[in-house]
């Protein structure tokens, strides 16, 4: 049964992550530490002081050994309390997708891959496990993999009982009943991918804002564009996901745009005038593309070619414009 996702075979773009390939490079556990850790150092380095105003004596003195061995002992305190608290937090996800696992194994075994005849109890089962492990991944929320393999469920199903009604006489029990359950499969189907595409792309979205290099940004970005991109390809005018990907694609170009102004200012900064051009004019570019089509747009490419025309009268006025 070739239900899984196989852009080869059925002719998708390879460009574009199948489901099944993603979860070879997404991380299984995501906890950002950076405003944890500027919150730490900022209370160590406030306790510092204070310590050390409180030890000072008017005879002088080296308040600053205790206040020293007191911030370090909290900063070593705050790491380990992060660290025992991730450990925990991640045992407790490992637990949870092991009884997943096991579930999900043993409601793959009852599709009749290769049966000769695909019977009405056959079918029953199958579609009391997909429904069992749905309930199963809604419990779960948001933990993306859940979904996806419901999602990998139904797509077997709806592969297979495709080919089955070939075979199938109209008047026959089982296509009533094969038919009633691609039907309630469906919404399972577009329900459990979109839910996938929607936690799985959020993740990378926050992770992309994490970032301070812009490459790692712009990559992380693309991600969660590849998400939705493959949630596309089975419902292309979903209003949930065209919008999503829109936000992500403006949140691609808007990360371009700022770096390139970014390197501009550098640019005047170091008086190089026209590399500071040529920054802006990149700046300019991708404000004019599709995805930076809003209502700040113009007024930010106004702005843009204000300063544009101020540093071309700084240089050869034989510049290119």
């Amino acid at each position: 049964m070739g239900g899984h996702l196989n852009r080869r075979s059925i002719g998708v773009n390879t460009t574009v992550p199948a489901t099944k390939e993603y979860r070879n490079y997404k991380r299984p556990f995501w906890l950002p530490a950076v405003s944890y850790y500027f919150f730490t150092v900022a209370i160590v380095i406030l306790v510092f002081f204070v310590v050390w105003w409180l030890l000072q004596e008017p005879r002088g003195g080296t308040p600053w050994i205790p206040s020293g061995i007191i911030s370090g002992l909290l900063l070593m305190g705050s790491v380990l309390l992060r660290e025992i608290y991730l450990r925990n937090a991640m045992r407790r996800y490992l637990a949870i997708k092991r009884r997943l696992d096991s579930n999900l194994n043993r409601a793959a075994q009852s599709v009749p891959i290769g049966a000769t005849k695909f019977t009405l109890e056959q079918n029953a089962r199958v579609l009391s496990e997909i429904e069992r492990k749905s309930n199963a991944a809604r419990t779960l929320g948001q933990l993306p993999d859940a979904h996806l393999e419901v999602f990998d469920m139904c797509e077997e199903y709806l592969t297979f009982t495709k080919e089955e009604l070939n075979s199938i006489p109209v008047g026959s029990p089982r296509f009533g009943a094969i038919r009633r359950g691609r039907r309630r499969t469906k919404e399972f189907h577009k329900y459990h991918l979109i839910g996938w595409a929607a936690i799985e792309s959020r993740v990378f979205t926050q992770e992309a804002q994490g970032c301070d290099i812009i490459e790692g940004k712009i990559e992380t970005a693309k991600k969660a564009l590849d998400v939705l991109n493959s949630a596309l390809y089975f419902y292309p005018d979903d209003a949930r996901l065209l919008e999503s990907a829109d936000v992500v694609k403006e949140f691609i170009a808007s990360s371009k745009i700022t770096d390139r102004i970014k390197k501009a200012e550098d640019a005047v900064a170091n008086g190089n005038f026209k590399a500071a051009i040529a920054s802006y004019k990149d700046a300019l570019f991708y404000l004019a593309r599709d995805e930076m089509k809003n209502k700040e747009s113009d007024l930010f490419a106004k702005k843009i070619a204000s300063e544009l025309n101020r540093l071309r009268e700084k240089v050869d006025p034989t510049i290119e414009r």
